[in-house]
């Protein structure tokens, strides 16, 4: 499957303050909506665990923010300030802003929404998930975090939340016993678990990382030489993805009460 069409960025409004690991840039795309962009402040590997990572959650069903490759042109960031121009040209990638009202998950919110037996088990879900792709980077305890995960008032008055940047996926660093005392959904930990609809559906998303991998703009993965670029391998998330069947028991063991 070719790379997606990156959706045209026109207008760039400027940088987020808060709650985003690389100060993504705040844009409007041809198609009107909002999208938290990034390209020149982020590295070409991070790049690449934006676009693995969210579309393995996609595939997994797990509740994260839309998004896209998007696209600055040569002539708009020409016609840039200086403050806006480390955005630089090219794809990128973008994430659709949450509507307004959207803000951090905390601890409260979160015990609140596991208390919907709605979001119960996405929690468990998610707590392997991030464990599978090697994500440490949704830190959350009672004094705060880094949850990257929003919380968002749903018409129907019920609270929903979606999931925000996996740039750390893949962590060659990845610490284990790290990861299980301040991961946002830690506290499911001894939860009852369905392991073999959550493995199944890890096998088929895994079965689409060659999908995946072909949507990656080429200018992520080579540069103007045609040379390799230092990012991340497609053999490294092969084996990554493959441990929950290759080691199972060192994997299911950690999730299991």
């Amino acid at each position: 499957m070719p790379s997606p069409i990156p959706v045209e960025i026109v207008e760039i409004h400027g940088r987020s303050k808060t709650g985003y690991s690389a100060q993504p840039f705040l844009c409007t795309g041809e198609d009107g909506r909002t999208y938290f962009v990034k390209l020149g402040n982020a590295t070409y590997r991070g790049l690449m665990c934006e676009w693995v990572a969210g579309r393995l959650a996609q595939k997994m069903g797990l509740p994260i923010a839309e998004f896209s490759l998007v696209s600055v042109s040569p002539s708009l960031h020409r016609a840039l300030p200086l403050e806006l121009r480390e955005i630089g040209h090219g794809v990128g990638f973008g994430s659709v802003a949450a509507p307004a009202g959207a803000c951090d998950c905390t601890m409260g919110m979160v015990r609140k929404l596991r208390e919907n037996g709605r979001h119960n088990s996405l929690f468990k879900d998610l707590l392997a998930f991030d464990l599978w792709i090697r994500n440490e980077d949704r830190k959350l305890g009672d004094k705060g975090g880094n949850p990257n995960a929003l919380t968002l008032l749903g018409l129907d008055g019920e609270v929903d939340w979606c999931l925000i940047d996996h740039d750390s996926a893949f962590d060659p660093n990845f610490d284990e016993g790290r990861y299980f005392c301040d991961h946002l959904a830690a506290e499911t930990l001894t939860a009852l678990w369905n392991v073999t609809a959550w493995r199944d559906k890890a096998e088929s998303a895994k079965n689409c990382l060659d999908q995946i991998w072909d949507e990656l703009p080429e200018e992520w993965l080579v540069d103007s030489y045609g040379d390799p670029r230092l990012g991340l391998n497609l053999s490294e998330v092969e084996t990554i993805l493959s441990l929950p069947f290759k080691q199972e028991s060192t994997f299911w063991n950690q999730l299991l009460p």
